[in-house]
């Protein structure tokens, strides 16, 4: 009677306020082990920081140099992360049981996929292909292309950008405009990083053709025309 699972939760307003609270919470979560985190290895990457500074950082001394510490240095970050998409699979899969006004609905269901979508952009930087996990139900799935991977990120930052409410926020929470900005360098990184193909050697390739169209994979296309227009929007409205 008092523990909450899927067979009871989400199914009223105040559950899905709860439910997508629990989305975001995943993004502190990491801070627990930030030396396995996305933010972290990415600053390593970038010299803009150094790989620890004591004699027992031995893991943020390893990542720094490429080198192997243990095995799975960085797993916590990745169980961090699918929790997050978990919770956030959950809640898109029983929203259409919650009794909402549209508004509302379209306000939730934008910002669940865009924290899909982050979360799976930090994953697919870190570890490049992934499992792409997209219903709360328990399976094994094998690692997903870069095709399909940042197709969904970028139909997750579409469609929130694209039905999210024209209200900014000044809550914490995600609003169209973040949706819009963050659908532009999701786009730039996949179109400039893998626009010769997904193998090592053209990703390292001395030929540079961006791609200008990305399939999705609802069937639609989006177009570097309309991540353009996304951005001006938010241009504007910033």
């Amino acid at each position: 009677k008092t523990e909450k699972n899927t067979t009871n939760f989400p199914k009223t307003e105040s559950d899905a306020t709860q439910a997508l609270a629990a989305i975001y919470q995943n993004l502190n979560k990491v801070n627990a082990n930030p030396q396995a985190s996305f933010f972290y290895v990415s600053m390593l990457a970038s010299d803009d920081n150094f790989g620890g500074g004591g004699t027992n950082d031995k893991l943020m001394q390893a990542e720094d140099l490429l080198l192997n510490y243990q095995t799975n240095m960085t797993q916590q970050f990745w169980i961090d992360r699918y929790e997050g998409i978990n919770r956030a699979n959950t809640l898109l899969a029983s929203i259409n049981n919650i009794t909402l006004s549209e508004n509302d609905k379209n306000q939730i269901v934008g910002e669940a996929k865009f924290l899909r979508a982050f979360y799976y952009y930090e994953l697919c930087s870190q570890y490049g292909n992934v499992p792409l996990v997209l219903t709360p139900e328990n399976q094994i799935l094998k690692p997903a292309t870069a095709a399909a991977e940042w197709g969904q990120i970028l139909q997750d930052l579409r469609d929130a950008a694209k039905n999210m409410p024209s209200t900014k926020n000044s809550d914490g929470h995600v609003d169209k405009y973040t949706a819009e900005a963050m659908l532009g360098r999701a786009w730039l990184f996949y179109t400039g990083m893998y626009c010769n193909g997904e193998t090592l050697a053209n990703m390292t390739s001395t030929t540079y053709s961006p791609l200008t169209t990305v399939s999705l994979p609802d069937g639609s296309t989006l177009t570097k025309e309309d991540v353009a227009g996304y951005l001006e929007d938010c241009a504007n409205n910033s």
